[in-house]
């Protein structure tokens, strides 16, 4: 199939392109491709495109003869089309096999179109109106065009989708998170948030790792694994 041998910003704007011409109006359109990364000799999977069901198949079946660090990869690219402007986005994210599932990859989508809004916002000066989270978003594309966005974010990622989904609101101030932090553990959040950590204290070329609360024994675990560290 032809289609299979485009890129995946190729398919993105083939797709954009034919909505506006269907409807006339600009159009944003997104495409993903998910694979099994080589790893050592071994060479990587078939390549899934604007996969469905078949991503839990693949990582059933790789999960269960390749190494746990092995990486399923998440690629997305966005696309805006009016007939006079072409506008591209791009995420990729990358899970352990271990860890992955079919879900992840709305983390390489949700990336592509924030690239994506963020330039469209400066070609076509659209300022950012709206509440706390636009402030955020700003702020943190304004650190990608500064090259200071850090590269590892899934744990940031992860961590609002566990927060919005399992937390509950106790008191004002206090949250429980015994699903997934204290009664039992999601160690891939754990890895995914230690990894992060890492990452913005790595500068700081630090010898050790230290915890106040018993519960921040866990990310602290993959913080010093992270950074090679007690």
């Amino acid at each position: 199939d032809d289609r299979n041998q485009l890129s995946v910003r190729e398919r993105a704007l083939l797709k954009a392109r034919a909505t506006y011409a269907g409807t006339g109006l600009p159009s944003i359109a997104d495409s993903t491709m998910v694979w099994v990364a080589a790893y050592g000799s071994k060479p990587a999977s078939e390549l899934l495109v604007e996969p469905g069901e078949e991503v839990a198949q693949l990582i059933e079946r790789y999960r269960a003869v390749s190494e746990r660090e092995r990486p399923l990869m998440f690629v997305t690219a966005t696309a805006f089309y009016n007939g006079s402007d072409t506008l591209q986005g791009y995420g990729a994210t990358s899970m352990p096999l271990i860890f992955a599932r079919p879900d992840h990859v709305t983390i390489s989508q949700s990336v592509a179109h924030d690239d994506l809004f963020a330039t469209l916002s400066e070609t076509l000066g659209l300022p950012f109106v709206g509440n706390s989270a636009f402030d955020e978003f700003y702020e943190l594309q304004q650190l990608k065009k500064q090259g200071k966005l850090l590269k590892k974010t899934a744990g940031t990622l992860l961590l609002k989708e566990k927060l919005l989904r399992e937390a509950t609101l106790l008191e004002k101030d206090i949250l429980k998170v015994s699903s997934f932090l204290n009664h039992m553990v999601d160690v891939e959040l754990m890895e995914a948030c230690g990894e992060e950590l890492a990452e913005r204290l790595e500068d700081t070329q630090p010898s050790k790792v230290l915890t106040v609360e018993a519960t921040g024994l866990l990310p602290a675990m993959f913080v010093g694994k992270a950074l090679g560290l007690p």
